[in-house]
Protein backbone atom coordinates (compact mmCIF):
# COMPACT_ATOMS: atom_id res chain seq x y z
CA UNK A 1 0.00 0.00 0.00
CA UNK A 2 1.56 3.30 -0.75
CA UNK A 3 1.03 5.83 2.06
CA UNK A 4 -0.47 9.13 1.49
CA UNK A 5 1.96 12.05 1.23
CA UNK A 6 0.90 15.29 2.92
CA UNK A 7 0.78 17.99 -0.03
CA UNK A 8 3.10 21.51 1.00
CA UNK A 9 0.75 24.14 1.18
CA UNK A 10 2.82 27.31 0.08
CA UNK A 11 1.35 30.39 1.40
CA UNK A 12 2.44 33.93 0.03
CA UNK A 13 1.54 37.54 2.24
CA UNK A 14 -0.52 40.02 0.32
CA UNK A 15 2.50 42.10 0.86
CA UNK A 16 4.75 40.47 -1.43
CA UNK A 17 2.33 41.23 -4.43
CA UNK A 18 1.91 44.59 -3.50
CA UNK A 19 5.56 45.14 -3.21
CA UNK A 20 6.23 43.54 -6.63
CA UNK A 21 3.89 45.58 -8.21
CA UNK A 22 5.50 48.94 -6.59
CA UNK A 23 8.60 47.74 -7.86
CA UNK A 24 7.42 47.17 -11.65
CA UNK A 25 10.18 47.32 -13.99
CA UNK A 26 12.82 48.34 -12.01
CA UNK A 27 13.19 45.03 -10.57
CA UNK A 28 15.33 44.11 -13.17
CA UNK A 29 17.63 45.62 -11.47
CA UNK A 30 18.38 42.46 -9.87
CA UNK A 31 18.52 39.55 -12.20
CA UNK A 32 18.73 36.97 -9.32
CA UNK A 33 15.97 38.19 -7.23
CA UNK A 34 13.72 38.01 -10.05
CA UNK A 35 14.10 34.45 -11.10
CA UNK A 36 13.29 33.45 -7.04
CA UNK A 37 10.59 35.67 -7.04
CA UNK A 38 10.01 33.36 -10.45
CA UNK A 39 10.17 29.96 -8.44
CA UNK A 40 8.23 31.38 -5.40
CA UNK A 41 4.98 32.08 -7.89
CA UNK A 42 5.30 29.08 -9.50
CA UNK A 43 5.48 26.69 -6.57
CA UNK A 44 2.81 29.03 -5.27
CA UNK A 45 0.58 28.69 -8.06
CA UNK A 46 1.13 24.82 -7.96
CA UNK A 47 0.80 24.25 -4.88
CA UNK A 48 -3.46 26.58 -4.52
CA UNK A 49 -3.81 23.98 -7.61
CA UNK A 50 -2.83 20.41 -6.54
CA UNK A 51 -5.21 21.74 -3.17
CA UNK A 52 -7.54 22.66 -5.39
CA UNK A 53 -8.01 19.19 -7.27
CA UNK A 54 -7.19 17.03 -4.17
CA UNK A 55 -10.05 18.86 -2.09
CA UNK A 56 -12.19 18.32 -5.40
CA UNK A 57 -12.07 14.53 -5.41
CA UNK A 58 -12.47 14.60 -1.13
CA UNK A 59 -16.19 14.02 -0.15
CA UNK A 60 -16.87 17.73 1.55
CA UNK A 61 -17.11 17.66 5.14
CA UNK A 62 -18.46 20.79 7.02
CA UNK A 63 -15.53 22.27 8.93
CA UNK A 64 -15.84 24.17 12.11
CA UNK A 65 -12.85 26.78 11.33
CA UNK A 66 -14.91 29.06 8.77
CA UNK A 67 -11.68 31.34 8.70
CA UNK A 68 -10.12 28.87 6.61
CA UNK A 69 -10.89 29.54 2.55
CA UNK A 70 -12.32 26.95 0.35
CA UNK A 71 -9.02 25.25 -1.95
CA UNK A 72 -10.86 26.13 -5.03
CA UNK A 73 -11.23 29.66 -4.01
CA UNK A 74 -7.49 29.64 -2.72
CA UNK A 75 -6.67 28.56 -6.28
CA UNK A 76 -8.16 31.21 -8.14
CA UNK A 77 -7.21 33.93 -6.06
CA UNK A 78 -3.51 32.28 -6.68
CA UNK A 79 -4.27 32.63 -10.33
CA UNK A 80 -5.39 36.00 -10.31
CA UNK A 81 -2.43 37.01 -7.94
CA UNK A 82 -0.04 35.24 -10.14
CA UNK A 83 -0.88 36.83 -13.25
CA UNK A 84 -0.97 40.38 -11.63
CA UNK A 85 2.22 40.20 -10.76
CA UNK A 86 3.68 38.72 -14.36
CA UNK A 87 1.36 41.63 -15.92
CA UNK A 88 2.82 44.55 -13.11
CA UNK A 89 6.49 43.15 -12.69
CA UNK A 90 8.14 40.29 -14.61
CA UNK A 91 6.82 41.16 -18.71
CA UNK A 92 7.68 44.57 -18.06
CA UNK A 93 11.23 43.67 -16.57
CA UNK A 94 12.31 41.65 -18.82
CA UNK A 95 12.42 44.27 -21.41
CA UNK A 96 15.12 46.33 -19.65
CA UNK A 97 17.41 43.35 -18.80
CA UNK A 98 19.97 42.56 -21.50
CA UNK A 99 20.14 39.93 -23.31
CA UNK A 100 19.61 36.81 -20.81
CA UNK A 101 17.40 33.58 -21.61
CA UNK A 102 17.96 32.75 -18.45
CA UNK A 103 15.67 34.99 -16.66
CA UNK A 104 12.73 34.21 -19.79
CA UNK A 105 12.98 30.85 -19.23
CA UNK A 106 11.88 31.52 -15.37
CA UNK A 107 9.37 33.66 -16.61
CA UNK A 108 8.06 31.09 -19.16
CA UNK A 109 7.76 28.33 -16.30
CA UNK A 110 5.28 30.12 -14.57
CA UNK A 111 3.44 31.52 -17.67
CA UNK A 112 3.69 27.68 -19.31
CA UNK A 113 1.05 27.52 -16.20
CA UNK A 114 -1.81 29.24 -17.37
CA UNK A 115 -3.93 28.65 -20.00
CA UNK A 116 -3.22 30.40 -23.58
CA UNK A 117 -6.31 32.86 -22.96
CA UNK A 118 -4.58 34.24 -19.89
CA UNK A 119 -1.12 34.92 -21.65
CA UNK A 120 -2.54 35.97 -24.52
CA UNK A 121 -4.49 38.68 -22.38
CA UNK A 122 -1.07 39.32 -20.89
CA UNK A 123 0.28 39.82 -24.16
CA UNK A 124 -2.04 42.30 -25.34
CA UNK A 125 -2.04 44.44 -22.38
CA UNK A 126 2.17 44.41 -22.29
CA UNK A 127 2.48 47.20 -24.36
CA UNK A 128 -0.27 49.08 -23.48
CA UNK A 129 0.57 49.57 -19.78
CA UNK A 130 4.59 50.19 -21.18
CA UNK A 131 4.21 53.27 -22.81
CA UNK A 132 3.90 55.14 -19.24
CA UNK A 133 7.02 54.45 -18.14
CA UNK A 134 9.39 56.64 -20.49
CA UNK A 135 12.66 54.28 -19.88
CA UNK A 136 10.85 50.92 -21.02
CA UNK A 137 9.01 53.26 -24.25
CA UNK A 138 12.86 54.22 -24.80
CA UNK A 139 13.98 50.33 -24.95
CA UNK A 140 11.21 49.59 -26.97
CA UNK A 141 11.83 52.04 -29.23
CA UNK A 142 16.19 50.93 -29.57
CA UNK A 143 14.76 47.58 -29.94
CA UNK A 144 12.77 47.57 -33.15
CA UNK A 145 15.01 50.23 -34.46
CA UNK A 146 17.76 47.71 -34.03
CA UNK A 147 15.59 44.68 -35.45
CA UNK A 148 15.22 46.58 -39.10
CA UNK A 149 18.76 47.31 -38.97
CA UNK A 150 19.57 43.68 -38.28
CA UNK A 151 16.78 42.79 -40.99
CA UNK A 152 18.46 44.53 -43.91
CA UNK A 153 21.86 43.42 -43.63
CA UNK A 154 20.71 39.53 -42.73
CA UNK A 155 21.37 37.12 -45.47
CA UNK A 156 22.40 33.08 -46.14
CA UNK A 157 26.18 34.11 -46.05
CA UNK A 158 25.48 35.91 -42.43
CA UNK A 159 22.90 33.90 -40.86
CA UNK A 160 24.50 32.34 -38.05
CA UNK A 161 26.00 35.65 -37.10
CA UNK A 162 23.28 38.03 -37.43
CA UNK A 163 20.71 35.15 -35.80
CA UNK A 164 22.16 35.15 -33.10
CA UNK A 165 21.98 38.34 -32.65
CA UNK A 166 18.23 38.83 -33.65
CA UNK A 167 17.91 36.43 -30.59
CA UNK A 168 19.83 38.45 -27.95
CA UNK A 169 17.59 41.61 -28.88
CA UNK A 170 14.28 38.89 -28.91
CA UNK A 171 15.49 37.67 -25.70
CA UNK A 172 15.66 41.37 -23.75
CA UNK A 173 12.18 42.75 -25.87
CA UNK A 174 10.60 39.60 -27.59
CA UNK A 175 6.77 41.30 -28.28
CA UNK A 176 8.90 44.50 -29.98
CA UNK A 177 11.28 42.36 -31.44
CA UNK A 178 9.08 39.96 -33.09
CA UNK A 179 6.23 42.20 -34.26
CA UNK A 180 8.58 44.11 -36.23
CA UNK A 181 9.88 40.87 -37.77
CA UNK A 182 6.70 39.88 -38.77
CA UNK A 183 5.64 43.09 -40.01
CA UNK A 184 9.08 43.14 -42.33
CA UNK A 185 7.76 39.61 -43.28
CA UNK A 186 4.54 40.77 -44.27
CA UNK A 187 6.01 43.52 -46.88
CA UNK A 188 9.01 41.28 -48.12
CA UNK A 189 8.45 37.51 -48.62
CA UNK A 190 12.20 36.66 -49.71
CA UNK A 191 12.75 36.85 -46.05
CA UNK A 192 11.02 34.08 -45.14
CA UNK A 193 13.73 31.68 -45.23
CA UNK A 194 16.40 33.24 -43.42
CA UNK A 195 14.37 34.65 -40.64
CA UNK A 196 13.06 30.93 -39.87
CA UNK A 197 16.25 29.66 -40.02
CA UNK A 198 17.48 32.42 -37.64
CA UNK A 199 14.18 31.69 -35.49
CA UNK A 200 16.54 28.69 -33.90
CA UNK A 201 18.28 30.32 -31.36
CA UNK A 202 14.74 31.57 -29.76
CA UNK A 203 13.35 30.51 -26.35
CA UNK A 204 10.50 28.78 -25.88
CA UNK A 205 8.70 32.35 -24.57
CA UNK A 206 9.23 33.72 -27.44
CA UNK A 207 7.60 31.22 -29.63
CA UNK A 208 4.90 31.60 -27.47
CA UNK A 209 4.47 35.18 -28.29
CA UNK A 210 5.54 35.05 -31.89
CA UNK A 211 2.24 32.84 -32.04
CA UNK A 212 0.37 35.83 -30.60
CA UNK A 213 2.07 38.02 -33.20
CA UNK A 214 0.49 35.84 -36.08
CA UNK A 215 -3.13 35.66 -34.67
CA UNK A 216 -2.46 39.60 -33.72
CA UNK A 217 -2.01 40.15 -37.22
CA UNK A 218 -4.63 38.33 -38.91
CA UNK A 219 -7.27 39.54 -36.51
CA UNK A 220 -5.98 43.51 -37.46
CA UNK A 221 -8.73 45.02 -38.78
CA UNK A 222 -8.16 47.79 -41.70
CA UNK A 223 -6.67 45.70 -44.00
CA UNK A 224 -7.67 44.50 -46.95
CA UNK A 225 -7.57 40.50 -47.48
CA UNK A 226 -7.36 40.70 -50.97
CA UNK A 227 -5.95 42.12 -54.07
CA UNK A 228 -8.06 45.00 -56.02
CA UNK A 229 -9.32 42.44 -58.79
CA UNK A 230 -10.63 40.29 -56.02
CA UNK A 231 -9.68 37.02 -56.74
CA UNK A 232 -6.42 36.88 -55.15
CA UNK A 233 -5.11 37.01 -51.65
CA UNK A 234 -3.47 40.27 -50.60
CA UNK A 235 0.66 39.84 -51.08
CA UNK A 236 0.45 40.15 -47.20
CA UNK A 237 -1.77 37.40 -45.73
CA UNK A 238 0.24 34.83 -48.35
CA UNK A 239 3.87 36.07 -47.04
CA UNK A 240 2.15 35.39 -43.83
CA UNK A 241 0.54 31.85 -44.05
CA UNK A 242 4.09 31.06 -46.32
CA UNK A 243 6.68 32.27 -43.42
CA UNK A 244 3.94 29.84 -40.56
CA UNK A 245 3.86 26.87 -42.82
CA UNK A 246 8.32 27.31 -42.99
CA UNK A 247 7.91 27.83 -39.56
CA UNK A 248 5.87 25.03 -38.08
CA UNK A 249 8.06 22.83 -40.55
CA UNK A 250 10.85 23.57 -39.05
CA UNK A 251 10.04 24.03 -35.37
CA UNK A 252 7.22 20.97 -35.11
CA UNK A 253 6.83 21.35 -31.12
CA UNK A 254 5.22 25.16 -30.90
CA UNK A 255 1.94 24.79 -29.60
CA UNK A 256 -0.79 25.61 -32.44
CA UNK A 257 -3.66 25.55 -29.41
CA UNK A 258 -4.03 29.65 -30.23
CA UNK A 259 -4.16 29.86 -34.01
CA UNK A 260 -6.74 26.62 -34.16
CA UNK A 261 -8.99 28.19 -31.94
CA UNK A 262 -9.25 31.38 -34.09
CA UNK A 263 -9.35 29.64 -37.32
CA UNK A 264 -12.57 27.57 -35.74
CA UNK A 265 -13.91 30.59 -34.65
CA UNK A 266 -13.91 32.61 -37.72
CA UNK A 267 -15.07 29.41 -39.57
CA UNK A 268 -17.90 29.86 -37.29
CA UNK A 269 -18.57 33.05 -38.35
CA UNK A 270 -18.44 32.00 -42.05
CA UNK A 271 -15.08 33.81 -42.71
CA UNK A 272 -12.66 31.06 -44.26
CA UNK A 273 -9.96 33.36 -46.24
CA UNK A 274 -7.68 32.35 -42.95
CA UNK A 275 -7.81 28.60 -43.79
CA UNK A 276 -5.04 29.59 -46.18
CA UNK A 277 -2.45 29.48 -43.25
CA UNK A 278 -3.62 25.80 -42.43
CA UNK A 279 -3.37 24.92 -45.69
CA UNK A 280 0.46 26.01 -46.06
CA UNK A 281 1.13 24.34 -42.72
CA UNK A 282 -0.28 20.87 -43.99
CA UNK A 283 1.39 21.15 -47.02
CA UNK A 284 4.89 22.46 -45.71
CA UNK A 285 4.45 19.68 -43.02
CA UNK A 286 3.66 17.07 -45.13
CA UNK A 287 5.85 17.73 -48.03
CA UNK A 288 2.86 17.54 -50.30
CA UNK A 289 1.83 20.53 -53.05
CA UNK A 290 -1.52 21.12 -54.06
CA UNK A 291 -2.42 20.80 -57.66
CA UNK A 292 -5.05 23.31 -59.48
CA UNK A 293 -6.42 23.25 -63.17
CA UNK A 294 -5.51 19.61 -63.74
CA UNK A 295 -5.91 17.84 -67.27
CA UNK A 296 -7.85 15.15 -67.72
CA UNK A 297 -5.97 12.46 -67.73
CA UNK A 298 -4.03 13.60 -64.80
CA UNK A 299 -7.79 13.32 -63.02
CA UNK A 300 -7.69 9.71 -64.47
CA UNK A 301 -4.23 8.50 -63.56
CA UNK A 302 -5.34 10.25 -59.49
CA UNK A 303 -7.47 7.07 -59.56
CA UNK A 304 -4.97 4.93 -59.49
CA UNK A 305 -2.15 3.26 -57.45
CA UNK A 306 0.05 5.65 -55.38
CA UNK A 307 3.03 5.18 -57.79
CA UNK A 308 0.62 6.63 -60.61
CA UNK A 309 -1.07 9.40 -59.04
CA UNK A 310 2.33 10.35 -58.09
CA UNK A 311 3.79 10.23 -61.92
CA UNK A 312 0.56 12.63 -62.87
CA UNK A 313 1.13 15.11 -60.49
CA UNK A 314 5.20 15.49 -60.30
CA UNK A 315 5.74 18.39 -62.97
CA UNK A 316 9.53 18.04 -62.21
CA UNK A 317 9.87 17.64 -58.41
CA UNK A 318 12.10 15.18 -57.26
CA UNK A 319 10.28 12.22 -54.96
CA UNK A 320 11.06 12.79 -51.18
CA UNK A 321 10.69 9.29 -49.96
CA UNK A 322 11.67 10.39 -46.30
CA UNK A 323 9.90 9.31 -43.61
CA UNK A 324 9.96 12.84 -41.55
CA UNK A 325 7.07 14.49 -43.12
CA UNK A 326 4.64 12.16 -42.67
CA UNK A 327 5.88 11.63 -38.98
CA UNK A 328 5.49 15.23 -38.30
CA UNK A 329 1.90 15.57 -40.04
CA UNK A 330 1.08 12.73 -37.70
CA UNK A 331 2.27 15.03 -35.15
CA UNK A 332 -0.15 17.85 -36.59
CA UNK A 333 -2.92 15.60 -36.43
CA UNK A 334 -2.74 14.44 -33.01
CA UNK A 335 -2.67 17.82 -31.67
CA UNK A 336 -5.65 18.17 -34.14
CA UNK A 337 -7.40 15.44 -32.33
CA UNK A 338 -6.28 16.33 -28.87
CA UNK A 339 -8.29 19.95 -29.06
CA UNK A 340 -11.14 18.70 -31.67
CA UNK A 341 -12.68 15.43 -32.91
CA UNK A 342 -10.99 16.27 -36.87
CA UNK A 343 -14.72 15.39 -38.20
CA UNK A 344 -15.91 18.89 -36.03
CA UNK A 345 -13.60 20.35 -37.91
CA UNK A 346 -14.45 18.88 -41.53
CA UNK A 347 -18.52 20.09 -40.23
CA UNK A 348 -17.17 23.84 -39.93
CA UNK A 349 -15.84 24.08 -43.19
CA UNK A 350 -18.81 22.55 -45.07
CA UNK A 351 -20.98 24.77 -43.23
CA UNK A 352 -19.01 27.23 -43.70
CA UNK A 353 -19.48 27.07 -47.61
CA UNK A 354 -23.23 26.18 -47.13
CA UNK A 355 -23.79 29.44 -44.54
CA UNK A 356 -26.53 31.35 -46.08
CA UNK A 357 -25.00 34.51 -44.07
CA UNK A 358 -21.86 34.22 -46.06
CA UNK A 359 -23.59 33.62 -49.70
CA UNK A 360 -25.58 36.91 -48.93
CA UNK A 361 -23.39 39.34 -47.50
CA UNK A 362 -19.98 38.07 -48.95
CA UNK A 363 -19.44 39.48 -52.84
CA UNK A 364 -19.06 36.66 -55.60
CA UNK A 365 -15.88 37.07 -55.98
CA UNK A 366 -14.63 36.86 -52.10
CA UNK A 367 -17.10 33.71 -51.79
CA UNK A 368 -15.07 32.16 -54.80
CA UNK A 369 -11.56 32.69 -53.27
CA UNK A 370 -12.87 31.27 -49.88
CA UNK A 371 -14.14 28.46 -51.89
CA UNK A 372 -10.80 27.73 -53.36
CA UNK A 373 -9.17 28.08 -50.03
CA UNK A 374 -11.31 25.33 -48.95
CA UNK A 375 -11.38 23.05 -51.33
CA UNK A 376 -7.71 22.97 -51.68
CA UNK A 377 -7.49 22.32 -48.05
CA UNK A 378 -10.26 19.61 -48.12
CA UNK A 379 -7.65 18.23 -51.16
CA UNK A 380 -4.56 18.34 -48.94
CA UNK A 381 -5.59 16.61 -45.77
CA UNK A 382 -7.49 14.26 -47.81
CA UNK A 383 -4.76 13.37 -49.83
CA UNK A 384 -2.29 13.40 -46.70
CA UNK A 385 -4.73 11.20 -44.60
CA UNK A 386 -4.29 8.43 -47.60
CA UNK A 387 -0.41 8.62 -47.10
CA UNK A 388 -0.13 8.73 -43.27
Amino acid sequence: MTSLVPIPRVDLSRDLFQMLNAAGPYLHRDTILLQKVCRVLKAFYLSAQESASVAGNLIPIVSVDLSRKHPGIRAKEARLRVEEALGACLLPSLQLIPANPAVGQEIWEVLSLLPYEARYRLYGEWEKDDERIPMVLAARQIAKLDTRRLLKRLAKENLKQLGRMVAKLAHSNPMTVLRTIVHQIEAYKDMVTPVVDAFKYLTQLEYDILEYVVIERLAQGGREKLKDDGLNLSDWLQSLACFWGHLCKKYPSMELRGLFQYLVNQLKKGVGIELVLLQELIQQMANVQYTENMTEEQLDAMAGSETLRFQATLFGMARNNKLEPFCEFRGLLKRIRFMWNPGFIVILVFQAILHEKAMKELHADIFKVELNVRCSLNSSGVHNMELG
